[in-house]
């Protein structure tokens, strides 16, 4: 009797200490996770703001008649310097070739405009993401990285495959206006959705 009773106990410790193991588990996992994403969404800051820095360094060149645009953009944008750390990939959402970064990939835009000015694009395409991550890319305080002198020219915008909203735009008295950053990634960047872009939109004159 004494030794049933003990292999009841038994069983009943066995049991709750699988249930905290499988707690500590879940809890591990989560945390890796979390931190794996940080680590995912701080590379491709870091890369987006190099492309922004040397497009920066481009304009002060007084560099005219450049078109990186089309079938062979990737090439060009490495050749040219502006993302000189471009490992070249085949895209996942479109039919060119893209840098692979670790959110997704990136694509630059960049045409001349009759020899006054530029229109340059960079897309930030964020794949099988979620609106969390999208919204710790865009808490990074884009408004203050990008020059000033370039913001009455453009804006910071979200497009994806079912939606698209504005981030960072200037108004007509010179203020940087931000949207709610949750609730723009929220309603863009579903789960689910083939994709989602961060579109830094900018023409600069020379």
């Amino acid at each position: 009797m004494r030794d049933g009773q003990n292999s009841g106990r038994s069983m009943i410790e066995m049991l709750g200490v699988l249930a905290i193991i499988g707690i500590l588990t879940l809890a591990s996992f989560v945390g890796y996770k979390k931190a794996l994403t940080k680590s995912r969404v701080n590379d491709t800051v870091r890369a987006t703001a190099m492309v922004l820095q040397n497009y920066a360094n481009l304009i002060l060149k007084n560099t005219r008649g450049l078109n990186i645009n089309g079938a062979d953009a990737v090439e060009k944008a490495v050749s040219t310097g502006l993302n000189s750390e471009c490992r070249i990939v085949d895209s996942d959402a479109e039919e060119y070739k893209v840098c692979d970064v670790p959110l997704g990939e990136m694509y630059i835009k960049l045409t001349d405009v009759d020899n006054e000015k530029y229109n340059f694009m960079l897309f930030v395409t964020m794949v099988d993401e979620d609106a969390q991550t999208c919204i710790q890319f865009l808490h990074q305080g884009w408004n203050e990285v990008v020059p000033k002198e370039w913001q009455p020219n453009g804006m910071i915008w979200l497009q994806s495959d079912t939606a698209e909203a504005d981030v960072y735009k200037q108004d007509a008295w010179g203020s940087v206006k931000s949207t709610d950053i949750a609730s723009a990634c929220n309603r863009v960047c579903k789960k689910g959705n083939e994709y989602c872009a961060v579109i830094f939109d900018f023409g600069s004159v020379y």
